[in-house]
């Protein structure tokens, strides 16, 4: 979600609301998403945020 255009989120949260989807999960990928994703949660109650790091970016870290 953090990666959408604002119009293509806008659209995904008013066709979630019209079929009844309460929440949406929007998870961070990288440290660099966290921003993101708690602004998203800050102007959207629908959308729950969750933190962490694939474990490809968390790979690729421990390699360079």
């Amino acid at each position: 979600m953090q990666d959408y255009e604002d119009n293509v989120l806008e659209r995904v949260l008013s066709e979630s609301e019209k079929n009844n989807i309460k929440y949406l999960i929007c998870n961070s990928t990288s440290e660099k998403d966290f921003d993101k994703v708690t602004k998203l949660k800050e102007r959207y109650p629908s959308v729950i945020a969750g933190y962490g790091l694939h474990p490809w970016y968390n790979w690729k870290k421990k390699n360079n």
